[in-house]
Order: C-alpha cells, then structure tokens, then sequence
C-alpha cells in the first residue's frame, strides 16, 4: 500500500515553510512517492514550477490549495485539488477572491468548486471541530452546507484526518464514527512544512521573523510538521488503512495536465472607420507611412530611399511569418497615445532599435540603417522567440500608459507580475540574530564577512574567522545552521519592476491574481513562470532622466514648441562636446561616473557615435581595452587580420566593439545569413563548447568557399571568439547615447534650467548638492540661500541666481512646506519677520521656525540670525494681540548682535546639510592655494598638507600601554577617518578640540590616512 502526501506547503507559503522546491523532489524520490501534492495557503505562487519540476522528475504533480474561509465559528479552512484543467482555472480563481476580497465565506465559492476534490482538514475545519465539540445539532446544520460540495462534486468531499499529536488520536474515533453515519469520505492528511524533523527550529525561526516576535513556541502539532516516509505513513495510519488507500484514491482523481505551447499573443483591434480588417496590411500602410514622413523629416538623400524600402519590406516580411503583427500594433498603440499626450517616450532600449519598422512606426527614434543596426540581432526567423520591445517613460508618467493599456484591454488582461524579496545573507543572519537576541557586538562582527557576494556555504568555506566564531559560541553556531537553510527562501511578495502581462483572454486562465496598489492586477506567478505559459511580457520601465528632460524642457518654457524637438536636436553641437571633452558630466545619463568621465574626456568625443562607443567600453572586461583604443582613435596606423574587415570595424579603430560587427564579420568571411551568425555569437557568450567546434567548421568551410585562406579564416575566427564575449549590443548603446546627448545639450545651452532641475532631484543628497553648487559657481551661477518668498519645494530660478528648496532645510518636513507655500499663495509674500511668525503660527513650531531661521530661509527680512532666534516667544506674544499691539510691532528694534563665526556655520550645516552663506573654507582658499594645501579628496602617498574640521576623536591603547587616536575630518567635499599614531598623538592632543580647524601633513597608505603632523589654524 502506497501514500500520498496531500497537505504540503510549500517555500511559497511565505514564513510559513521551510521547504524549497528543488530539495523536495530529492526527499520525495528518497521516500518513494509517486505522487505529491502542493497545497500553500491562499497563494499559487509556486504551482507551475511545482508542477514542471515533478513532471521532469517523474513523480505526479498534484495541484492544490489551501484556502482560509470566514465562518461565523471562527477561521475555517479547507483544502482543494484541482481534477483537471478546469479545476485548475477554478483554484486560480479562488485564490484571486480569497487575495482580493475582503471577507469569503462557503457559499461564496459554491460554483467554483467544480472539478474539485475537497478536503476538510483537522483542527483546521469549521465542521471537524464542532465533531471534536460533539454539538451534533449545530454540526449537522453545517453539515448541510459541506454537502452541498458532495453533490456538486460526485462524493469528492473528504473528511482530512491526522494522527500526529495525541489530541488528533484522541478523536479520531469520533470522526471515523460520525463520517461512517453521516457517509462521508474520510482520508488520510499528514500537514508538512519542513522536510527533517530537525527542520522545526528552522520553522520556529521562519514564524518568529514573521510575528516579529522573539522565540516563538512551537505546539504539539507544529512540532511534527515534517515529511513522513511510506513507512511512518503506513504505521501511523495501520488503525485505519481505509484512510491511506484513500489518498491514493485522491490521486487517481486529479490527472491534471497543463500544455501551454505556442505564444499567447493578445490580438489588436484596428480603430473603427479604418476601412481594413487585414492587420498585416494594416500595419504596413503605417508603416510606409511613418517611413516616409521619417526620411522627409531627416532629409535622407533620395538614392537611399530605395535602400530603406528594401529593408522594411523584409522586415514586414519576416514580422508577418511569425505571426508578431499583433505585437508591433499594440505597441505602436500605446507609444501613440503616450505622444499624443505628451509623455516623453524613451529613443529606445534593447534591441528593438534595430528594426526599421519600430523607427517608422515612431516605436524608436534610432535610424537603424543610418547606425548600421541589424533587425536580425532583434528578431530571427532562426530562432522563433518573442520580439522584445521594451520602453522607457518619465517615472512621474509611466502609470498613465499602463491605465490607458487596461482601459484598452481590460482589467483581467493586464496585470503587473509578482517578485519575491528572498533572504539573502544579510537579511537572513540579521533576522535569525534578532529572534535568537544575539548581541549586536557578534552581529556586527559577522556582517563585516558578508559581502553579498558568497553565499552563507561559500563563507563557511572560505573564511577561518567566522569558522573559529561558530566553533566557539553556540548562538553563532545557530545562527549560520538557520541561514544556510533559509537563504534563498522567499520572504516577501513585492512587484516586477518594469514588466506587464497583455494576455490572449481573461488571465484567470492562466494565474491567479492579487491587487496592486495601483488598483491593477498582479500576477501570482512570477516572470519566467509568465513567459514559459507564453504569455507577452512587455517593460515599461520609468527613467528618472526622461523625467528630468521634461522638467527641463517645462522650466525652459519650449516644452510644446514646434521649434524645439529633443529627438530633432542637431547632433553637432560644438557646446555640447566641449562641455563633455571639459568633464562637466555631473547629471548626465550614463556619464557621470569619474571613471566614465575620465574616458569621455580622453576619447576627446565629437559624436554621437563617440558617445555610444564610450558607454559600450566602459563595462568589466572590455574597460581593459580602453587605452589601446583610444591611442588607436588617434593614430593613423591601424591593423586588420584582413582588408575586408577595415569597412566593418573602422568606425571603432579596428576593435570589435559590437555584437552587430560580429554578425556582420560572420555573414562576410564565411557567408553565414544573419540569422546563423546571431546563433554564433550566443554560442561565444554561453560558451557552448559543443555548438563553437561544429560552427568554426562551417565557418572556415564558408570562408574557403568565398575565397579566403585557412589561415585567413582560422584568423578571423578566432578573433569572434576573442571578443564576442565583450560585444555590446550597438542598438542599445546608441539609444542611451541619444538620453545622454540630449542631457549634455541641454546643460550646455540650458546650464541654469539644467541644474536646479538636477538640484530639485537631489533633495537631501548634500554630498551631490555641494558638487553641483560648485558646478554652478564655475559657470557663474549664484546658488543663494532659500528664501521664505522665493523658494518652494523645488529649486528655482530668479534674477540670474538659483534658490535652494525648502524641502532642504531640516526638520520641517513636506506638510509643513506645503503649509508655508499655501499661505505664501493665498495671502501673499510675509512682509516681515512678525508678519511671518503671525501667519504660520498656527502650523509651524519654534524648531520649525528655528531651522529656516539657521538656514537663512528669513535672512531678507534683514535680521540678524541670533536677533530672530532671541525674538521669537516675544513675536508670537505679540501675535496674540496683533490687532491691538500693531503700532509696537511695525516699530520694534531688534538686537543687532550675530553668533559668532563658529556658531553661525554650525547652526547652517545643521539646517541645510553643508554649508552656503557661512562657509569658513571659503576664507581658507587664499591661504590654500599659497601653502599648496590639498583638499582631503586629493590626498596621495606622499605627503602633503591639508585642511579640514574635526568631527570625532577615538583614543585608543596599544598593547604598549601607550595611547594613539582615530579622528575625522571633514572638508567641503570629503570626510575621512585618518590614525595619528602615539609620537604625534602625544606632540599634538591638545590641539584635538571638536569643532576645530586643523592643518594636517597627511599621507594615504593603502587605503589608511596616516597624519604625520596636525597645526592649529591659528599658529600655522
């Protein structure tokens, strides 16, 4: 007699399993089942994968699910498996109603449990429990509701019962009894949520990290929640082997089989009054359309007209074999009605740049043929795969082109797609040190040997300190034992960051749902489960630097002008290279890296092409080729294995930068069609051994065929396989060139528009504020202090100066932003500084009011800062007799009287983050310069002098007894922690005041600052 486990959860019942897929199927070979069953709680998030994974390993996927139901004798809970496909959709549906309705009783899902064998669980069950309470009344009128499921079902409703615990023992009779009186079916459940028995600790963890409590107490039945083998099965059910065979009985049952060949592609609807139901000819007319508005508007040379038509009708050619029309209209769709209403759609990403219908469709903004892009490396007839158009949109407007796409559609055929946050290294030795209380001394010392980059097997190996830690203290020890068995598990369900689901039909069909924020629906299968169904993925993806474009070109005021086109913009802008070439990159898309920066400004660039080459190099492994390509850019003498490459690779000084020139290479050494050669270049980035011998025998063969040496053809490639691996995709690269051109020309026309939308985006990120302040100082801009009757939450523009935002100043928060500009707007600019206390007394507090006074936000009132601070109570005094007092108020003398230097910058840097107005390194800068002082981020081996304020002083004794000194400094743009070391500690402690100016001779050792002298400012 077999068993079958009928009450498994699985990882996917988030915190509350320990069981990973993969090391299930192990322990089921291991144990002998040929059947499971999946049962997590309200989800089915891992069905599919459930499913494949026991299909390929030859046991029978059983899918169910354990659905929480509201009873008016408390929580109730009843378990279901799907018979067939029908089922299936049915446990889906259920799923959705239990994750997005608010309450769901028995009787709400009567006409979905068809197909279905229903399981009332131990314990777990409204109706067993009454059995337990032997209230025959109240049970047999329940009953009737339960029988309901037996006739819609033919006799597949199943009492679950379980023997693990004593209590389940002890009323076991009393179920077997009333199901043998009443005729219902009775059968064997063993409820598991790890594999060992030694796996509850894992689960007590799992459910403290859940409860956020600390030690969470195991019961009698969760203590013996493991994976029972045939054996124990047989011997705990020996009593009643009616309940064993009738698990088997349960799977016989369910024969559920899922085939999902073939692409699910949602179909277009052409427009009314088009007068065309061919979608085929339908998108070719918009095509050929777009096409020649694209080459009047570009001003392409006639002769060349015939070259594009000849490309885009093999593309269309090729789009309407695989069946992909549906795809190309739906997504012209939607970039049309993002255009129309004014929604900055991105140039492009990916691949999709390559192909001349996305360019004529206005999908694209990248002129394939113009940039040598191929639409093989976007779309093969060789390798039938889903076109990949992915989107960029301003993040501030991405969710109106996905509410226009369910609007479109519908809401049960668009969804965005599940993620799972899982536990990494960190989360997991965090979480289990908090349920356990390790004291955070061990914490911290363990997190600095987690890297990210090894998993917790990988550290236990690799490092001898955290061995000698667990060796010598059990809670550590415990602490590594958990985490190895929970990383990777899932922890949290959250959303794709980009991707959207377009189904064929009503996605119920395909998974269940539950609701995202937005008020959209989201998958409960996550990505690759979507795609391996055949559904259409498509990303929207929101760029931050499409957003700064559009506010950009608003502040401008030439957002809607017909003479200003960012996609129209000339690309030999002389201002624009020279600003690139002067490594001004701060805020630009994909260039503001130094390292990017510091190649920008020895590529010397002149191009847009310079551009793309620049983002397509700067990546690990090809970085290395960098300075041989840049000494080839400039240089005359340039090499080639073979004359016939110099048209293909002369544009990159004869180094094969781009997967494209791969394909290209291939198609004119050896004659490989495009297709093939795509097929070569992903065998080179897999490295597949296997397919690399067969097709360098083919390659050579073609090459000998076209005329080319052996030799020759070896040469060439072996020279694919050099640098295949570092190709980057060209259409890619060029596209983001576009976003980063775009950018670098309007911060060269546009500097001040630029950067206080740059500054506005950096609210709070002082270190970046004080770089671009210091951008600004170079192009001649003023950056002044926020200003009660200018600023807002933005920075903003006025008389040639930037203001910096009061969402800068510490402390006073959005609300009280948003209530200070209300007041600014509906009563007019505050006259004063009592007028100012008068009217935002009501919502503002004296903290408050004290951080805008210390960062200068009153300063036009033409206070001094201490006068307005010492005034306060005696204004708002005043305010409550406003009316009466007002003479006393237009007439008072305030005290004239500052803080001093020291103080006045400090209570600055409190407020805004650094400092503007009082900055004491500004009076250094003469000084500086004549003592060759170098700024704290500029300190080298040797040693030099430097300046900067002391901000902390740790003391500590060396094994000599002696004492030396950790300190921190900090400058302008840097703060570094520097070792005085005891000879100069003893010479110099007395100079170590917080707060103090202090010149340093310093020198950097490694990554160590070491100070070899400190001088007070004064006696310098």
């Amino acid at each position: 007699m077999k068993f079958c486990n009928l009450y498994l959860q699985t990882e996917y019942s988030m915190l509350n399993s320990s069981i990973k897929l993969d090391e299930l199927v192990s322990k089921l070979h291991e144990y002998e089942y040929d059947s499971a069953c999946i049962t997590d709680i309200n989800v089915m998030h891992g069905a599919l994968k459930f499913y494949s994974l026991l299909k390929k390993n030859n046991i029978k996927p059983i899918i169910g699910l354990s659905l929480d139901l509201d009873s008016k004798f408390g929580n109730s809970r009843i378990l279901l498996y799907c018979k067939n496909e029908k089922g299936y959709r049915n446990l889906l549906r259920l799923s959705t109603l239990r994750l997005t309705k608010n309450s769901l009783c028995l009787k709400d899902i009567y006409e979905l449990l068809n197909n279905l064998v229903i399981i009332l669980p131990y314990f777990e069950n409204d109706l067993v429990r009454l059995i337990f309470n032997d209230d025959i009344n109240v049970c047999l009128d329940l009953l009737r509701d339960y029988e309901v499921l037996n006739k819609l079902e033919n006799n597949s409703l199943f009492i679950g019962v379980s023997l693990k615990t004593s209590d389940e023992v002890r009323y076991s009779c009393d179920v077997m009894n009333f199901c043998e009186r009443f005729k219902l079916n009775s059968v064997a459940i063993s409820k598991t949520m790890y594999l060992e028995k030694d796996d509850s600790e894992v689960y007590m963890v799992l459910k403290s990290i859940e409860n956020g409590a600390k030690g969470y107490e195991l019961n009698s039945f969760e203590e013996n929640c493991y994976l029972i083998n045939q054996i124990e099965a047989i011997d705990l059910f020996r009593k009643y082997p009616i309940l064993i065979s009738n698990t088997i009985r349960i799977s016989n049952m369910c024969n559920l089989s899922l085939d999902y060949n073939g692409y699910k592609m949602p179909e277009y609807i052409i427009p009314s009054g088009k007068n065309i139901n061919d979608k085929n000819k339908y998108l070719k007319d918009l095509s050929y359309l777009g096409l020649k508005k694209r080459l009047e508007m570009n001003n392409i040379n006639k002769n060349m007209y015939q070259v594009y038509i000849n490309r885009l009708d093999y593309e269309l050619s090729v789009i309407s074999k695989m069946g992909f029309c549906d795809y190309f209209l739906i997504v012209y769709d939607f970039i049309s009605f993002a255009k129309k209403n004014n929604i900055l759609v991105g140039p492009g990403r990916g691949s999709a740049p390559g192909s001349l219908v996305s360019f004529s469709l206005g999908i694209t903004e990248i002129d394939p043929i113009k940039y040598n892009l191929l639409f093989e490396r976007f779309l093969n007839e060789m390798r039938v795969t889903l076109p990949d158009i992915d989107t960029d949109f301003p993040d501030d407007r991405r969710d109106e082109v996905i509410r226009y796409l369910k609007d479109r559609y519908g809401i049960n055929r668009v969804c965005h797609i599940s993620t799972f946050g899982t536990f990494q290294p960190k989360l997991a030795i965090r979480d289990i040190s908090r349920v356990i209380n390790l004291k955070s001394l061990y914490l911290d010392e363990i997190l600095k040997h987690i890297d990210g980059s090894k998993s917790i097997s990988e550290v236990l190996e690799s490092d001898n300190y955290i061995s000698k830690l667990i060796s010598s203290n059990d809670l550590i020890s415990f602490v590594f034992k958990i985490a190895k068995k929970i990383e990777n598990l899932p922890r949290n369900l959250s959303i794709h960051a980009a991707g959207i689901i377009i189904g064929d039909k009503d996605l119920l069909d395909y998974t269940g749902f539950s609701m995202a924020p937005d008020g959209l629906y989201q998958s409960q299968y996550e990505a690759s489960d979507m795609e391996s169904i055949g559904l259409v993925k498509i990303d929207f993806l929101g760029l931050r630097n499409l957003t700064m474009i559009d506010r950009i070109l608003y502040k401008i005021g030439i957002k809607d002008s017909n003479k200003f086109k960012v996609y129209n913009l000339p690309l030999n802008d002389k201002k624009t290279y020279d600003l690139l070439n002067q490594g001004f990159t701060n805020g630009i898309f994909q260039l503001e890296s130094v390292g990017m920066t510091d190649t920008i400004m020895k590529m010397k660039v002149n191009s847009l092409t310079d551009i793309c080459d620049c983002i397509a190099l700067y990546r690990p492994g090809p970085m290395d080729m960098i300075p041989s390509f840049i000494k080839a850019k400039n240089s005359k003498n340039i090499s080639y294995v073979h004359n016939d490459l110099v048209p293909i690779l002369k544009d990159t000084n004869g180094v094969i930068v781009y997967q494209e020139q791969i394909l290209m290479i291939a198609n004119r050494f050896s004659g490989f069609s495009l297709g093939e050669a795509v097929i070569l270049r992903r065998a080179v980035s897999k490295k597949n051994e296997k397919m690399l011998l067969s097709m360098k025998d083919k390659f050579i063969s073609g090459a000998i065929k076209k005329g080319y040496s052996k030799d020759i053809a070896s040469k060439v490639y072996d020279l694919i396989l050099k640098f295949a691996s570092y190709g980057f995709n060209k259409s890619h690269s060029i596209s983001y060139s576009y976003v980063a051109y775009i950018m670098a020309y309007l911060k060269a026309n546009y500097f001040k528009e630029f950067i206080s939308v740059l500054l506005s985006y950096n609210i709070g990120n002082s270190k970046q504020i004080k770089a671009y302040i210091k951008e600004c100082k170079k192009h001649g801009i003023e950056v002044c202090c926020p200003s009660i009757n200018i600023s807002t939450n933005e920075f903003v523009i006025k008389d040639n100066k930037i203001y910096i935002s009061l969402l800068q100043v510490g402390y006073i928060g959005i609300n009280g932003i948003e209530a200070i500009l209300n007041e600014r707007n509906t009563n007019g600019l505050f006259k004063d500084y009592d007028d100012f206390i008068i009217r935002t007394k009501g919502f503002l507090n004296k903290k408050q009011v004290e951080y805008l006074i210390y960062s200068g936000s009153l300063d036009e009132f033409n206070l001094t800062r201490k006068s307005m601070i010492n005034e306060y109570d005696k204004s708002i005094e005043l305010s409550k007799f406003a009316s009466i007092f007002k003479d006393e108020i237009n007439d008072r003398v305030f005290d004239s009287s500052e803080y001093s230097l020291d103080e006045v910058m400090k209570l600055e840097y409190m407020s805004l983050g650094f400092n503007l107005k009082f900055n004491i390194f500004d009076s250094f800068k003469p000084f500086m310069e004549k003592n060759n002082i170098v700024c704290l981020s500029n300190i080298s081996d040797k040693k030099s002098l430097s300046i900067g304020i002391l901000t902390n002083v740790k003391v500590i004794k060396t094994k000599k007894a002696t004492e030396m000194a950790f300190i921190n400094l900090k400058d302008d743009d840097d703060e570094i922690e520097a070792t005085i070391f005891n000879e100069v500690y003893e010479k110099c402690k007395d100079l170590l005041n917080i707060g103090e100016v202090l010149i340093v001779q310093i020198r950097k050792d490694n990554n160590r600052f070491i100070i070899n002298d400190i001088y007070n400012k004064n006696r310098y």
